[in-house]
């Protein structure tokens, strides 16, 4: 996970390479829109994710136990896979029996992972009116950690440090054109402390 330690730059040539193996599940899975909001994500942001979370190693297992290309946590993983097969989707490069019974080990299969992100990324655009800052510190940290801190990204250094990673991320893919990120004013800690951040009320639906 060294390459996707660093915050704020281009993805490496390693990184872009192996991320070319699954570009037919990312363009797929992007293109269908989930939930009662029927809300997508964009390809160039589950690049970022991909790029930032594993450095598009689908084999890739963090220490808590996250695993494959978007660092996918087993029970996280099993509710939304429960969420898709219910869906009655028939989805491509997938076995809806195995979302029906999902294993941790299925989360290293890069079609799932991947099907698995932008569902969740998905239901959270919807559920954070967009917000990619929001988007970011749900999938990190949780989004009762979101809600918990009205709306906010929550102060842990963790999810500024990945909100950073993943906006860079997104800049490259985006050939430097606006990413479409939205998000208020943030900054990545220095210290570690609370107070470092300034971000508005989440605005309303209407």
């Amino acid at each position: 996970r060294s390459e996707a330690s660093r915050g704020g730059g281009p993805p490496s040539r390693a990184q872009l390479t192996r991320l070319a193996h699954f570009q037919k599940y990312i363009d797929y899975f992007t293109s269908i829109a989930y939930g009662p909001g029927k809300s997508r994500v964009s390809a160039s942001y589950i690049r970022s994710l991909i790029c930032a979370e594993s450095s598009a190693n689908p084999q890739a297992r963090s220490n808590k136990g996250a695993r494959g290309l978007s660092q996918i946590m087993p029970e996280t993983g099993r509710i939304a896979a429960r969420e898709l097969h219910a869906s009655g989707v028939d989805f491509e490069f997938v076995d809806e029996r195995r979302l029906k019974h999902l294993r941790a080990e299925d989360l290293y299969d890069p079609a799932i992972n991947i099907l698995i992100a932008s569902y969740l990324s998905a239901t959270y655009l919807d559920q954070f009116l967009g917000r990619h800052d929001l988007v970011i510190s749900a999938w990190n940290a949780g989004p009762g950690a979101v809600t918990a801190h009205g709306n906010r990204p929550p102060p842990y250094r963790e999810t500024h440090q990945l909100m950073a990673r993943v906006r860079g991320y997104m800049t490259y893919f985006n050939e430097g054109r606006d990413p479409g990120w939205q998000s208020a004013t943030w900054t990545v800690p220095s210290d570690g402390g609370t107070g470092w951040h300034r971000v508005p009320a989440l605005g309303s639906r209407d």
